[in-house]
């Protein structure tokens, strides 16, 4: 019985099959992946690092700070943002309108004992805004400028023969609120009640300045002495003038302001 012979056709498509195995590279044979912008990716070297084709995606950004330029808040006023800058102001604002707690040397110091600043042991209780004056006039920390920063402690002197002397008997200490075009805002025991007021350093008394004591003439003189001789035959005599009243505006007092962030440093 005659058997039919094998076709050679599946040989010869083996045969043809290992010979294209060996002159092409695999890797010729799979499809390039695309890039975002149409360009391959290319596989990384020995050392581990990626060739020069390889596009790195970007660093995400870091989260944006919540409290950047949030403060001062109009909304919340009465937060800070945790810097002792914001925190001495917002505990000077929760005491706007308290009247009989305060006086001139007493207001600043007690937000230096609620802000854990100082100690009662630190300055004498008498002689405690002077001392803290001194203290920073003697080590450059005291800046007579006008502009004053939300934090900064501001001062005044209530001695009439000294205005704006940071040696004066009577001092007043509050803290800033603004600063803009030559006029500080700020807060401080006026009279008896914690107030806010304004003052305009360095310039000519003005009466939309806060009055942080009493604006009164000294006692005027007991009147002009007697004519003599030939002037009183003239009626000649001489004409008493009003006298000046004595410096009373937050301008005119004006000592300067110490730095929040130098505080700190004078205790």
């Amino acid at each position: 019985m005659n058997r039919p012979r094998p076709s050679p056709r599946p040989a010869a498509f083996l045969a043809a099959l290992a010979v294209l195995s060996v002159a092409v590279p695999p890797c010729a044979l799979a499809r390039k992946a695309p890039h975002d912008d149409g360009e391959a990716l290319k596989a990384p070297g020995r050392n581990g690092k990626a060739h020069a084709g390889l596009k790195h995606a970007p660093a995400e950004a870091p989260p944006p700070d919540p409290l950047a330029g949030a403060w001062p808040s109009k909304e919340a006023p009465q937060l800070g943002n945790g810097t002792f800058r914001s925190e001495l102001l917002v505990a000077a604002r929760r005491m706007v309108g308290m009247s009989g707690s305060f006086d001139p040397d007493g207001f600043v110091k007690h937000l230096a004992y609620v802000l854990d600043l100082a100690y009662k042991r630190d300055l004498p209780d008498d002689a405690w805004v002077r001392t803290v004056v001194r203290r920073a006039s003697k080590r450059g920390l005291l800046k007579s400028d006008a502009k004053a920063r939300p934090g900064d402690v501001v001062l005044f002197s209530l001695d009439p023969a000294r205005p704006g002397s940071a040696n004066a008997s009577h001092l007043l200490a509050g803290v800033a609120e603004s600063s803009a075009k030559g006029v500080v805002r700020f807060i401080a025991p006026v009279g008896e009640t914690v107030s806010r007021g304004v003052a305009r350093p360095g310039r000519k008394p003005d009466a939309n300045d806060t009055a942080i004591r009493e604006c009164r003439a000294p006692e005027p003189p007991q009147g002009a002495a007697a004519p003599k001789g030939k002037d009183r035959k003239k009626g000649k005599g001489k004409k008493a003038h009003a006298p000046r009243p004595l410096p009373c505006r937050a301008g005119q007092m004006w000592i300067g302001r110490i730095p929040a962030e130098s505080l700190p440093a004078l205790f």
